[in-house]
């Protein structure tokens, strides 16, 4: 019966190449959430944040009201501004670093 071990050198690199990639896109992504947030108060806008969480890059906002903001509810309409920052991604990428 044949093994397949991972090689741990390939994990720790690959794992620091994915914190650079990190550490390119969050801010682009808080940046162009930023821009798009409605502005009241502005406490939501200053709530948004990134941070990589079991793996993952995480964006978000910390403001409790913030899903209601984004996705809205059968009396307010939904101001979308993480989604569409996400999207940004497909049409125009950060350059990466490697």
């Amino acid at each position: 019966m044949s093994q397949i071990t991972q090689d741990p050198s390939f994990s720790d690199s690959a794992g620091k190449l994915m914190e650079k990639q990190y550490a390119t896109i969050g801010p682009v992504l808080v940046s162009r959430a930023r821009a798009l947030c409605p502005v009241d108060t502005g406490m939501l806008r200053e709530s948004i944040g990134w941070g990589v969480l079991a793996g993952a890059l995480v964006v978000g906002a910390t403001e409790e009201y913030a899903p209601v903001i984004e996705f809205g509810t059968s009396r307010r309409a939904a101001q979308p501004f993480l989604r569409p920052a996400v999207e940004s991604l497909r049409t125009k990428p950060p350059p990466l670093r490697g």
